[in-house]
Parts: C-alpha cells; sequence; structure tokens
C-alpha cells in the first residue's frame, strides 16, 4: 500500500496522480496529464503533507539482529543478512517524504500533484490563487518532473514579472 492509497488518493475516474511531466496553465484553463480544468471550475487547492512510513525501518532493524546472531552459527550467511538489513534500514531512512498539491473541482474530480519540493508546489498554489483571484492572463509551464514553475508572472510580493521558479 503506498502512501496515495492510504490518504484515499488513488488514479480512477474521479483522481488523477501526476509525478512527472509538464502542465501548461493558460488564460482560463490548466491542461495537465491529459486533462483541461477550467480555472473557474477549481473547488479547493491545498496541500497535503506526506507522513513517513517506519514500516521498512524497523524490518531492516530486525532482519540486521537475525543476521547479526546467525554470525555466529554461519558466518557467511549472518554477515549477508547483516549486511541486508542495515541496507534496507539504511534506504528506508534516506526516502524522502512526497507532498502533494490537490486541485479539487467542483464536479468532484481531483488532480495530485506529487513532488518532494514543498516550494514548487507552494509556488504552484499561490500562482493558481493569484490566478483565479484576479482573473490574470498570465500563463506559465509547470514542469512536474524537474520542479520549475516558468512564465510572465510574479509570485508574492516579487516585483519582476518574468519568473522562473523552482
Amino acid at each position: 500500500m503506498n502512501i496515495s492509497n492510504f490518504l484515499g488518493i488513488s488514479e480512477n475516474d474521479a483522481s488523477r496522480r501526476v509525478d512527472s511531466g509538464v502542465a501548461e496553465v493558460y488564460e482560463r484553463t490548466i491542461e495537465i496529464a491529459g486533462d483541461i480544468i477550467a480555472l473557474e471550475n477549481i473547488g479547493t487547492i491545498r496541500m497535503i503533507d506526506g507522513k513517513k512510513n517506519h514500516t521498512l525501518t524497523v524490518i531492516g532493524i530486525a532482519i540486521s539482529i537475525i543476521g547479526f546472531f546467525a554470525l555466529f552459527s554461519s558466518f557467511l550467511f549472518g554477515l549477508l543478512v547483516l549486511a541486508a538489513g542495515i541496507g534496507l534500514t539504511l534506504w528506508s531512512l534516506s526516502q524522502k517524504i512526497e507532498i502533494y498539491l490537490s486541485l479539487g473541482t467542483c464536479d468532484g474530480r481531483s488532480t495530485v500533484i506529487i513532488s518532494k519540493n514543498r516550494q514548487f508546489l507552494k509556488n504552484i498554489r499561490d500562482f493558481l490563487r493569484k490566478k483565479i483571484d484576479t482573473k490574470n492572463q498570465s500563463s506559465a509551464t509547470i514542469n512536474i518532473s524537474n520542479s520549475t514553475l516558468e512564465g510572465a508572472f510574479a509570485i508574492g510580493d516579487k516585483s519582476s514579472t518574468t519568473a522562473h521558479y523552482q
């Protein structure tokens, strides 16, 4: 079970999970993952923080303990099990938590943009909110694969009209 399913976010007709690719924001629409969403149809934009799952870390530690005790009966087998347990533990601890930006539409559908870059998702959220609030006609390219937001706009208190945010 991955974190999306745990949070109740799965890809089906009413929900789309996007973790790579490019989205285009036009004057009144967003094209993302093959779908066109009208800006006026967006009902909610929310950030969802993923949660770290420690199950694999605990399993890795348990395997390491078994491997340590197996060293006394069979050195080679114990060493392999110990190395596997330590490797699993280190891999599990090194995993970054995914953060989600959910775009909910008035017809009950949702599109979830997934990234490990919190600021990138905040920039998307701020840009879309400002665009919806002001009916600004600026456009942007959201490159989800490399976490960049590009276009002629300003986010927050920035005074520049051309921006490239990561």
